[in-house]
């Protein structure tokens, strides 16, 4: 899990951040009991070939192109964990991604960007449904890893 195994290592390298949702009753006693969690990290996304210059135009906001190149990737917030302790549903996916969004936003206005990113199991269409229908978009598929990769435009919140 990546939680126990991963989420200091990348902390500690300034890799990314991991947000924890903790249960307030065991905490008052004592004891730190983790309901559920987030990871969010800068990432490029690498833009599939098959878009057209209005959509590329779209995602960078200003233009389709760079120094008279195509663009090929932009800079992106990813979220790169969402998970919950079965024992839990007090919290739901729903307000964690609302969350994770919230503090997306935030970088948004304190630096600039507009997209958020996550990998999906392209093998997962509950998961991928979840995100569409918290705003998300697929913009591509990735065979060799198995991965749909979906985007969500802070302009849209």
């Amino acid at each position: 899990m990546f939680a126990k195994r991963r989420a200091m290592r990348f902390e500690k390298a300034s890799k990314s951040r991991t947000y924890l949702f903790v249960d307030d009753a065991v905490l008052s006693g004592g004891v730190l009991e983790f309901i559920a969690f987030f990871t969010m990290a800068p990432q490029i996304l690498h833009l599939p070939e098959g878009l057209t210059p209005e959509q590329l135009k779209e995602l960078d906001g200003i233009s389709d192109s760079i120094h008279g190149k195509r663009l090929s990737s932009l800079p992106v917030v990813l979220i790169g964990q969402l998970a919950r302790s079965d024992e839990y549903s007090s919290i739901s996916g729903d307000e964690m991604l609302s969350c994770a969004l919230g503090i997306a936003t935030e970088v948004h206005h304190a630096i600039g960007g507009r997209i958020v990113m996550v990998d999906v199991k392209t093998q997962a269409p509950g998961l991928i449904h979840f995100y569409e229908r918290n705003g998300f978009r697929k913009i591509s598929d990735d065979l060799d890893t198995g991965l749909s990769q979906m985007i969500y435009m802070l302009g849209d919140r």
